[in-house]
């Protein structure tokens, strides 16, 4: 069975499209990356600075250990303040250059894919060419690749047909994690 809705995307759902991704691909699993890599380099480095000043001794090491988690801690503090900072300037800078604002989508799926158009062109995907999907309670996003979504306003479809996207996803063992 075919179903199918349209939805007109505009700049404050693209705003929070893009808020979903990084919280679900980047916030938790990129600052615990972030705050492991930087305090292992840290402290290596300001153990090491510290082991060719004053030799190897045990106040160095937990001299370059306590320095390098007060430097990965303080940095788990800037990023997400930098994030703040960065994401709305961003998407701002992108939005008028994707031309979707009023722009009508038509969304079509099956069993077998998902057609999505409108004036600007169309695209066919099978569900095994989504490579995960993710929602919130105001956004259902299908991401072709880790930066690059579709985004869907549950505001803008019936409930009965974002169940339905929902179970074909499940179906097709689209990823729901981003």
């Amino acid at each position: 069975m075919t179903h199918s809705f349209t939805i007109s995307l505009d700049y404050e759902n693209y705003l929070a499209a893009n808020w979903l991704m990084v919280r679900r691909r980047m916030w938790w699993r990129g600052l615990a990356r972030t705050f492991a890599t930087l305090f292992v380099v840290y402290a290596f480095v300001m153990f090491a600075v510290g082991a060719i000043l004053d030799g190897v001794t045990l106040d160095t090491l937990f001299y370059g250990l306590g320095t390098g988690l007060v430097f990965a801690t303080l940095m788990m503090i800037v990023l997400p303040l930098c994030w703040l900072w960065k994401l709305p300037r961003s998407a701002r800078k992108t939005w008028p250059q994707l031309h979707l604002d009023g722009l009508p989508t038509l969304h079509e799926f099956d069993e077998t894919g998902i057609r999505i158009a409108n004036d600007r062109g169309s695209s066919n995907f099978d569900w095994h060419m989504l490579a995960s999907w993710a929602e919130n309670d105001d956004l259902l996003l299908m991401f072709r690749t880790k930066l690059m979504f579709h985004a869907v306003p549950k505001a803008q479809v019936a409930p009965e047909t974002l169940q339905a996207l929902r179970a074909r996803l499940i179906d097709a063992g689209v990823s729901t994690r981003c």
